[in-house]
């Protein structure tokens, strides 16, 4: 039973570093009017995700290497700054904020508790 949980866990561990080894090309650019409106953008190759910023309607876009591909593509929005990251090639264009399913339901269940009930 023991070898059969080591060789579970080399298993687990060789297919999540082939996972990692994935890599994405990448908009790259900052603080322009071309990068805001997504025009003759530079491209980085060799990235785990891309990453798009706005903070107060200036767009960054980027290259993010990173040992663990822990992002998903999914946006945060944190004092007045979204952070978006995706995992496929050219994924940090133009692309419009969506949330999925999970975090919808999410937020409606912590609103619903978070309710001061009487």
């Amino acid at each position: 039973m023991k070898r059969f949980g080591l060789v579970f866990f080399v298993t687990a561990l060789l297919l999540s570093e082939h996972v990692e080894a994935a890599s994405v090309t990448c908009y790259v650019c900052s603080g322009s009017s071309a990068c805001n409106l997504n025009l003759s953008l530079n491209t980085e190759t060799g990235c785990t995700v891309c990453k798009k910023t706005e903070i107060n309607g200036a767009v960054t876009r980027s290259c993010v290497l990173s040992l663990f591909n822990i992002y998903s593509r999914s946006c945060t929005i944190s004092g007045g700054v979204t952070e978006c990251y995706c995992n496929t090639d050219y994924c940090n264009s133009g692309w419009r904020m969506t949330f999925s399913v999970s975090t919808l339901v999410l937020s409606v269940v912590a609103a619903y508790f978070g309710l001061d009930r009487k």
